[in-house]
């Protein structure tokens, strides 16, 4: 009986054992408008993105409508 048990839970909970190996990655992302001081908007302009404790940089251009956004940040 113990051995019926046994291989019913291994058929149920086998396929699920990947899940339980996986990693998590969590990212974040920034985005924004840039505008010069009369509020007018900025299209092209460079915006770039760096992090402070490994000095990694990321340079994007903004859109025409002056929208910028940095994707999947770690």
């Amino acid at each position: 009986m113990n051995r019926k048990l046994l291989l019913i839970l291994l058929v149920l909970f086998l396929p699920s054992a990947p899940n339980l190996l996986a990693q998590t990655v969590i990212t974040g992302g920034v985005n924004g408008t840039v505008t010069d001081p009369t509020g007018a908007v900025i299209a092209e302009a460079r915006v770039t993105l760096k992090n402070a404790s490994t000095n990694q940089e990321q340079t994007v251009r903004t859109t025409g409508d002056g929208l910028y956004q940095f994707s999947f940040l770690p």
